[in-house]
């Protein structure tokens, strides 16, 4: 493809971006607030929210050049990135009154060049059509148009989702059989990357360095079973996926440990003495053991305190507990009884998740939500369909998505929790085009050696 029509594709991701963030020009209202606006008055709009967080510690870092202790319990619950980004704003913006301008700048370039970006990769001409349809269709309506560069330009989930996907589009590309091996190794350190620039503005995209590393452990155990089965000379294409997958993931481990391990190391030193990288699974899990209907609207809404709804004898139990000996961390035994709760009441675990869930999945127009989940669906059918060839791609996806699953199953949930499932269908068409381009070699080459 043209090195101009992958520019124009990027352009248009871009134009079309910043036509959403910028609609009505600099005094664009998003989160009650203009984006021309005093940070001042932006932080007392916000109120407590983690939006009012990240400003408030942005602007005491931009004007001390520290986070003071009163400010550590903001870094205690949450990752530092969005909190960072904000602060940089501020130091290098003269005018403060620009801060949220260049925010919503950098939020329509990094989502408007990304989505040209991938759309770019669909190379024959359908594809081309489509991708610019799914372009126009995914900035216009949806949790892009609704969330990300609306409400959510001053929450750090947006950008959290972008570099989730930037990483997962590595990972497609990887399995790319035109790519050498070094060009391969390089998504996986371009992966690793995206990563943990995820978990540094998303905490529980910290739990994807496990998920990848148990992803290559297991694709080294398939290729050692096939390695030295009977018929190994039979399953050369699998072992061949096996073991490159296996070094695409192990190199994308190590440059994701790579670039979180600083932040842990100052965590442990200096905040909390743990190598924890938030508490924020913590609290997910004593939010299971609250009584839901003393909690605030958004919590309740969300669909807090399952456990308690379920076994409410159980739940006066540890909150006894945890008043009789307010020192003890619990955490462990509130996990293992929500487990236990869920797994003896089936029913009324999946009635009560279900429904949130649910409510949470078709809060943007009706007829998009249908249309994203058969795209999540779809997204998983074109794997499966072409498993031969993509199942290390399947096991790594699927692995990452598990540990984005298990908060959901777990604590209250609200719109921005889903982005990672709602918009991983915008890779379809790289999944679609990964496949097919294979097959179309694969014909073209059988076709040569025909005629020779």
């Amino acid at each position: 493809m043209s090195p101009w029509i992958k520019f124009g594709y990027i352009a248009l991701g871009v134009l079309l971006s910043l036509s959403i963030v910028f609609s009505h020009g600099i005094n664009t209202v998003h989160a009650n607030t203009e984006l021309y606006a005093d940070p001042i008055k932006m932080r007392e709009i916000f109120g407590p929210s983690d939006a009012g967080s990240f400003l408030w510690a942005a602007m005491q870092i931009d004007s001390v050049s520290a986070l003071l202790p009163e400010g550590h319990w903001i870094i205690y619950n949450w990752p530092p990135g969005m909190l960072v980004l904000e602060a940089l704003i501020l130091r290098f913006v003269q005018n403060d009154l620009y801060f949220g301008v260049v925010l919503g700048v950098f939020t329509a370039f990094a989502w408007g060049i990304f989505l040209g970006y991938i759309a770019g990769l669909v190379h024959n001409l359908l594809g081309r059509l489509l991708a610019i349809l799914l372009l126009v269709f995914a900035v216009s309506v949806g949790p892009i148009h609704d969330w990300i560069l609306d409400y959510g330009l001053f929450y750090a989930d947006g950008f959290g989702t972008l570099f989730l996907l930037v990483g997962i589009t590595f990972l497609i590309l990887s399995q790319r059989e035109n790519y050498v091996h070094s060009r391969k190794l390089s998504c996986g350190i371009l992966a690793g990357i995206s990563f943990a620039l995820s978990a540094y503005f998303r905490a529980v995209s910290i739990n994807i360095l496990y998920a990848l590393l148990a992803t290559g452990l297991a694709c080294v155990v398939v290729f050692v079973t096939l390695k030295i089965s009977r018929n190994g000379r039979r399953h050369l294409t699998q072992i061949k996926h096996a073991i490159g997958t296996a070094a695409v993931l192990f190199i994308a481990t190590i440059a994701m440990f790579i670039c979180v391990n600083p932040w842990m190391t100052y965590v442990e030193s200096e905040i909390r003495g743990t190598r924890e990288w938030s508490v924020v699974g913590d609290r997910f899990i004593s939010g299971m053991w609250v009584e839901r209907d003393k909690q605030v609207d958004f919590l309740r809404d969300g669909g807090i305190g399952w456990a308690c709804q379920i076994d409410p004898e159980k739940c006066a139990e540890l909150t006894e507990l945890q008043l009789r000996k307010p020192t003890l961390d619990i955490t462990n035994k509130q996990l293992s009884e929500a487990i236990m709760v869920a797994l003896k009441n089936p029913g009324e675990y999946s009635l009560d998740r279900g429904k949130f869930i649910g409510s949470a999945w078709i809060s943007t127009e009706l007829p998009f939500s249908a249309l994203n989940l058969v795209g999540l669906i779809g997204f998983f059918v074109i794997l499966i369909k072409r498993f031969a060839r993509s199942w290390p791609l399947l096991l790594s996806i699927t692995a990452i998505y598990s540990t984005l699953l298990i908060p959901l199953l777990i604590g209250h949930l609200e719109v921005r929790y889903l982005l990672p499932f709602n918009l991983l269908p915008l890779l379809l068409p790289i999944a679609i085009a990964h496949v097919g381009r294979q097959e179309f070699q694969f014909r073209v080459s059988k076709a040569s050696i025909d005629n020779l």
